[in-house]
Protein backbone atom coordinates (compact mmCIF):
# COMPACT_ATOMS: atom_id res chain seq x y z
CA UNK A 1 0.00 0.00 0.00
CA UNK A 2 1.49 3.32 -0.68
CA UNK A 3 0.78 5.61 2.24
CA UNK A 4 2.56 8.21 0.73
CA UNK A 5 -0.50 8.87 -2.09
CA UNK A 6 -2.83 8.47 0.89
CA UNK A 7 -1.49 10.69 2.91
CA UNK A 8 -1.57 13.33 -0.53
CA UNK A 9 -5.22 12.36 -0.78
CA UNK A 10 -6.33 13.55 2.70
CA UNK A 11 -4.32 16.28 2.07
CA UNK A 12 -6.24 17.53 -0.72
CA UNK A 13 -9.00 16.51 0.54
CA UNK A 14 -9.15 18.53 3.79
CA UNK A 15 -7.70 21.35 1.28
CA UNK A 16 -11.12 21.20 -0.72
CA UNK A 17 -12.85 20.62 2.59
CA UNK A 18 -11.25 24.08 3.80
CA UNK A 19 -11.89 25.99 0.20
CA UNK A 20 -16.11 24.72 0.22
CA UNK A 21 -16.67 25.38 4.12
CA UNK A 22 -14.59 29.42 3.75
CA UNK A 23 -16.88 29.69 0.57
CA UNK A 24 -20.06 28.73 2.18
CA UNK A 25 -18.79 31.13 5.30
CA UNK A 26 -18.29 34.02 3.17
CA UNK A 27 -21.33 34.20 1.38
CA UNK A 28 -23.38 33.62 4.43
CA UNK A 29 -21.92 36.64 5.77
CA UNK A 30 -22.60 38.65 2.36
CA UNK A 31 -26.03 37.45 2.69
CA UNK A 32 -26.74 38.74 6.29
CA UNK A 33 -24.47 41.81 5.78
CA UNK A 34 -28.03 43.70 4.25
CA UNK A 35 -31.47 43.51 5.13
CA UNK A 36 -33.31 41.40 3.26
CA UNK A 37 -35.97 43.67 0.92
CA UNK A 38 -39.23 41.67 2.14
CA UNK A 39 -38.68 42.77 5.89
CA UNK A 40 -37.76 46.81 5.11
CA UNK A 41 -41.29 46.75 2.57
CA UNK A 42 -42.84 44.96 5.40
CA UNK A 43 -41.80 48.19 8.14
CA UNK A 44 -42.70 50.93 5.49
CA UNK A 45 -46.16 49.33 5.55
CA UNK A 46 -46.37 48.86 9.41
CA UNK A 47 -45.19 52.46 9.35
CA UNK A 48 -47.78 54.10 7.08
CA UNK A 49 -50.91 52.42 9.20
CA UNK A 50 -49.47 54.22 11.93
CA UNK A 51 -48.99 57.55 10.74
CA UNK A 52 -45.47 57.23 9.17
CA UNK A 53 -44.48 57.95 5.90
CA UNK A 54 -40.63 56.77 4.30
CA UNK A 55 -39.41 55.90 1.09
CA UNK A 56 -37.89 52.48 1.74
CA UNK A 57 -35.14 54.00 -0.19
CA UNK A 58 -34.55 56.58 2.93
CA UNK A 59 -33.55 53.13 5.12
CA UNK A 60 -30.02 52.23 4.52
CA UNK A 61 -29.81 48.45 4.03
CA UNK A 62 -26.55 47.29 5.75
CA UNK A 63 -26.12 46.66 9.15
CA UNK A 64 -25.38 49.15 11.59
CA UNK A 65 -21.04 48.65 11.62
CA UNK A 66 -19.22 50.94 14.35
CA UNK A 67 -17.20 50.78 17.77
CA UNK A 68 -17.65 52.67 20.52
CA UNK A 69 -14.96 55.23 21.40
CA UNK A 70 -13.99 55.92 24.59
CA UNK A 71 -11.72 59.20 25.56
CA UNK A 72 -10.25 60.34 28.91
CA UNK A 73 -11.05 63.50 29.71
CA UNK A 74 -9.22 65.56 31.72
CA UNK A 75 -9.75 69.14 33.87
CA UNK A 76 -6.51 70.51 32.06
CA UNK A 77 -8.20 69.60 28.88
CA UNK A 78 -9.30 73.53 27.72
CA UNK A 79 -5.81 74.89 28.69
CA UNK A 80 -4.12 72.15 27.31
CA UNK A 81 -5.67 73.07 23.84
CA UNK A 82 -5.31 76.89 24.26
CA UNK A 83 -1.80 76.13 25.15
CA UNK A 84 -1.16 73.62 21.89
CA UNK A 85 -3.19 75.68 19.37
CA UNK A 86 -1.42 79.13 20.76
CA UNK A 87 1.84 77.56 21.26
CA UNK A 88 2.04 79.69 23.97
CA UNK A 89 1.08 79.43 27.71
CA UNK A 90 -2.26 81.33 29.36
CA UNK A 91 -1.50 84.96 30.73
CA UNK A 92 -5.02 84.79 32.37
CA UNK A 93 -8.04 82.87 32.54
CA UNK A 94 -12.11 84.42 33.59
CA UNK A 95 -15.05 82.02 34.42
CA UNK A 96 -17.96 83.81 32.79
CA UNK A 97 -21.46 84.27 34.44
CA UNK A 98 -22.47 81.48 31.77
CA UNK A 99 -19.82 79.25 33.22
CA UNK A 100 -17.91 79.35 29.74
CA UNK A 101 -14.38 79.93 30.19
CA UNK A 102 -12.29 83.13 28.54
CA UNK A 103 -8.97 82.73 28.29
CA UNK A 104 -6.16 84.67 27.04
CA UNK A 105 -2.61 84.02 25.78
CA UNK A 106 0.72 84.99 26.45
CA UNK A 107 0.98 85.83 22.86
CA UNK A 108 -2.12 87.72 22.80
CA UNK A 109 -4.35 84.51 21.27
CA UNK A 110 -8.05 84.83 22.75
CA UNK A 111 -10.11 81.41 23.43
CA UNK A 112 -13.72 81.43 24.84
CA UNK A 113 -14.87 77.34 25.44
CA UNK A 114 -18.07 76.70 26.86
CA UNK A 115 -16.93 73.41 28.38
CA UNK A 116 -19.06 71.23 26.01
CA UNK A 117 -16.49 71.38 23.21
CA UNK A 118 -17.93 74.73 21.80
CA UNK A 119 -15.24 77.36 21.50
CA UNK A 120 -14.24 80.32 19.44
CA UNK A 121 -10.38 81.25 18.84
CA UNK A 122 -9.22 84.29 17.77
CA UNK A 123 -5.81 85.09 16.96
CA UNK A 124 -3.99 88.07 17.60
CA UNK A 125 -2.70 88.52 14.16
CA UNK A 126 -6.38 88.80 13.08
CA UNK A 127 -7.52 91.55 10.93
CA UNK A 128 -10.96 90.85 11.42
CA UNK A 129 -13.30 92.50 14.22
CA UNK A 130 -16.07 90.49 14.12
CA UNK A 131 -17.21 86.93 13.27
CA UNK A 132 -17.23 85.92 9.55
CA UNK A 133 -20.25 84.46 7.76
CA UNK A 134 -20.88 83.17 5.03
CA UNK A 135 -22.57 86.36 3.59
CA UNK A 136 -19.39 88.28 3.87
CA UNK A 137 -17.94 86.25 1.36
CA UNK A 138 -18.41 86.41 -2.44
CA UNK A 139 -18.77 82.49 -3.53
CA UNK A 140 -18.92 79.48 -2.29
CA UNK A 141 -17.36 76.52 -3.20
CA UNK A 142 -19.13 73.46 -5.08
CA UNK A 143 -15.84 71.22 -4.92
CA UNK A 144 -14.40 71.75 -1.59
CA UNK A 145 -11.22 69.23 -2.39
CA UNK A 146 -9.88 71.27 -5.49
CA UNK A 147 -10.61 74.55 -3.36
CA UNK A 148 -8.01 73.59 -0.25
CA UNK A 149 -4.04 73.10 -1.31
CA UNK A 150 -1.85 71.30 -0.24
CA UNK A 151 -0.35 73.93 2.63
CA UNK A 152 -3.56 75.04 3.57
CA UNK A 153 -4.80 70.93 4.03
CA UNK A 154 -1.28 70.94 6.33
CA UNK A 155 -2.46 73.80 8.35
CA UNK A 156 -5.79 72.65 8.70
CA UNK A 157 -4.31 69.32 9.93
CA UNK A 158 -2.34 71.10 12.40
CA UNK A 159 -5.50 73.07 13.80
CA UNK A 160 -7.74 70.19 14.23
CA UNK A 161 -4.87 67.89 15.45
CA UNK A 162 -2.80 70.12 17.56
CA UNK A 163 -2.16 67.62 20.39
CA UNK A 164 0.67 64.65 20.21
CA UNK A 165 -1.75 61.57 18.83
CA UNK A 166 -1.12 61.57 15.21
CA UNK A 167 -4.13 62.03 12.59
CA UNK A 168 -2.82 58.62 11.39
CA UNK A 169 -3.34 56.44 14.52
CA UNK A 170 -6.74 58.01 15.60
CA UNK A 171 -10.41 57.58 14.53
CA UNK A 172 -11.15 60.75 14.63
CA UNK A 173 -11.37 63.09 11.30
CA UNK A 174 -13.14 65.39 9.44
CA UNK A 175 -14.95 66.35 5.88
CA UNK A 176 -15.10 69.41 4.63
CA UNK A 177 -18.12 70.41 3.95
CA UNK A 178 -18.00 74.19 2.56
CA UNK A 179 -15.59 76.63 1.46
CA UNK A 180 -16.03 80.44 1.12
CA UNK A 181 -13.33 82.94 -0.30
CA UNK A 182 -13.22 86.64 -0.70
CA UNK A 183 -9.80 88.56 -1.68
CA UNK A 184 -7.42 87.91 1.30
CA UNK A 185 -9.64 85.27 3.24
CA UNK A 186 -11.00 81.92 3.21
CA UNK A 187 -13.32 80.33 5.54
CA UNK A 188 -13.16 76.55 5.75
CA UNK A 189 -16.62 74.80 7.09
CA UNK A 190 -15.46 71.46 8.70
CA UNK A 191 -17.55 68.52 10.22
CA UNK A 192 -16.01 66.08 12.26
CA UNK A 193 -16.82 61.67 11.71
CA UNK A 194 -15.52 58.76 12.91
CA UNK A 195 -14.43 55.98 11.02
CA UNK A 196 -16.09 58.16 8.52
CA UNK A 197 -19.32 58.39 10.17
CA UNK A 198 -20.37 61.91 11.50
CA UNK A 199 -20.53 63.30 15.05
CA UNK A 200 -24.20 64.83 15.99
CA UNK A 201 -23.74 68.50 16.05
CA UNK A 202 -19.28 68.52 15.50
CA UNK A 203 -19.11 71.14 13.15
CA UNK A 204 -16.08 74.01 12.99
CA UNK A 205 -15.59 76.92 10.62
CA UNK A 206 -11.48 77.86 10.50
CA UNK A 207 -10.53 80.96 8.86
CA UNK A 208 -7.68 81.23 6.86
CA UNK A 209 -5.70 84.76 6.03
CA UNK A 210 -2.40 84.48 4.12
CA UNK A 211 -2.05 81.32 5.40
CA UNK A 212 -2.33 81.61 8.66
CA UNK A 213 -5.52 80.17 11.23
CA UNK A 214 -6.66 83.49 12.52
CA UNK A 215 -10.18 82.63 14.01
CA UNK A 216 -12.15 79.38 14.72
CA UNK A 217 -15.35 78.76 15.74
CA UNK A 218 -18.11 75.97 16.23
CA UNK A 219 -18.13 72.45 18.21
CA UNK A 220 -15.50 70.36 18.34
CA UNK A 221 -13.27 67.37 20.30
CA UNK A 222 -9.54 67.46 20.21
CA UNK A 223 -8.90 63.86 20.30
CA UNK A 224 -6.27 62.56 22.61
CA UNK A 225 -5.57 58.58 23.31
CA UNK A 226 -8.70 56.81 22.80
CA UNK A 227 -9.96 52.87 22.68
CA UNK A 228 -12.50 51.27 20.57
CA UNK A 229 -14.80 48.61 22.11
CA UNK A 230 -17.01 46.37 19.61
CA UNK A 231 -21.05 45.75 20.41
CA UNK A 232 -23.92 44.51 18.74
CA UNK A 233 -25.85 47.56 17.75
CA UNK A 234 -29.80 47.29 17.12
CA UNK A 235 -30.35 47.46 13.24
CA UNK A 236 -32.30 50.16 11.71
CA UNK A 237 -35.43 47.90 11.54
CA UNK A 238 -35.72 47.89 15.27
CA UNK A 239 -35.26 51.91 15.35
CA UNK A 240 -38.27 52.30 13.57
CA UNK A 241 -40.08 50.34 15.60
CA UNK A 242 -39.25 52.60 18.64
CA UNK A 243 -40.10 55.38 16.25
CA UNK A 244 -43.33 54.26 16.29
CA UNK A 245 -43.54 53.98 19.93
CA UNK A 246 -42.54 57.33 20.31
CA UNK A 247 -45.15 58.90 18.10
CA UNK A 248 -48.02 56.76 20.07
CA UNK A 249 -46.13 58.26 23.26
CA UNK A 250 -46.75 61.86 21.76
CA UNK A 251 -50.14 60.70 21.01
CA UNK A 252 -51.12 60.17 24.47
CA UNK A 253 -49.40 63.11 25.91
CA UNK A 254 -51.81 65.17 23.42
CA UNK A 255 -55.07 63.65 24.62
CA UNK A 256 -53.56 64.37 28.35
CA UNK A 257 -52.71 68.28 27.37
CA UNK A 258 -55.45 69.54 25.10
CA UNK A 259 -52.99 72.67 24.47
CA UNK A 260 -50.77 70.37 22.29
CA UNK A 261 -51.32 69.32 18.63
CA UNK A 262 -49.43 66.41 16.88
CA UNK A 263 -49.65 65.76 13.66
CA UNK A 264 -51.42 62.41 12.64
CA UNK A 265 -48.88 61.87 10.19
CA UNK A 266 -45.14 62.39 8.74
CA UNK A 267 -42.96 61.66 6.68
CA UNK A 268 -39.11 60.77 7.61
CA UNK A 269 -36.58 62.40 5.07
CA UNK A 270 -33.51 60.87 6.15
CA UNK A 271 -32.20 58.29 8.24
CA UNK A 272 -28.64 57.78 9.06
CA UNK A 273 -25.83 56.29 10.98
CA UNK A 274 -24.22 59.20 13.77
CA UNK A 275 -22.41 59.23 16.84
CA UNK A 276 -23.58 61.12 20.13
CA UNK A 277 -21.79 61.78 23.21
CA UNK A 278 -22.31 60.17 26.52
CA UNK A 279 -19.97 60.99 29.95
CA UNK A 280 -19.41 58.90 32.25
CA UNK A 281 -20.93 59.83 36.06
CA UNK A 282 -17.47 60.95 37.51
CA UNK A 283 -17.33 63.32 33.96
CA UNK A 284 -13.71 62.14 34.00
CA UNK A 285 -14.21 60.26 30.20
CA UNK A 286 -16.78 60.64 27.49
CA UNK A 287 -17.93 57.69 25.22
CA UNK A 288 -18.85 58.23 21.38
CA UNK A 289 -21.61 55.67 21.31
CA UNK A 290 -22.98 54.96 17.26
CA UNK A 291 -26.49 56.41 16.88
CA UNK A 292 -29.19 56.36 14.13
CA UNK A 293 -30.60 59.74 13.45
CA UNK A 294 -34.12 60.42 11.92
CA UNK A 295 -35.23 63.67 10.40
CA UNK A 296 -38.65 63.96 9.88
CA UNK A 297 -40.14 66.34 7.55
CA UNK A 298 -42.10 68.42 10.85
CA UNK A 299 -38.36 69.91 11.67
CA UNK A 300 -37.61 67.51 14.14
CA UNK A 301 -34.31 65.34 14.23
CA UNK A 302 -34.33 62.50 16.44
CA UNK A 303 -31.45 60.20 17.81
CA UNK A 304 -31.71 56.98 19.10
CA UNK A 305 -28.73 55.05 21.30
CA UNK A 306 -27.41 51.64 18.68
CA UNK A 307 -26.26 50.26 21.96
CA UNK A 308 -29.81 50.54 24.14
CA UNK A 309 -32.02 52.00 21.47
CA UNK A 310 -33.54 54.42 23.57
CA UNK A 311 -34.40 57.84 22.20
CA UNK A 312 -30.89 59.96 23.00
CA UNK A 313 -32.27 63.34 25.20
Amino acid sequence: MNFRNIKIFFILLLLILNTYLLYNYTFSEKSISRIDTDAIQNVVSLLESSGIIIDPQTIPYNYPDADIIESEFDSKYYENLATAISSSERESINIMPDNSIKMIMRNGDLFTLDRRFGFEFIAKSSSVNESLKTEDFSNESSDPDTNITKEEQKIINAFVYPNTVSEQHTPFSYEITGIYTDSSRKAVYLSQTIDGIYIRDHNICIELENTKVTRARGTWFFPSSSEKYSYDLYDQLSVLFEEIEYKNSQINAEDNNTNEETSNTYTINEMAFSYCIYWSSAQDRLFFIPAWKIVADTGETRYYNAVNCELYE
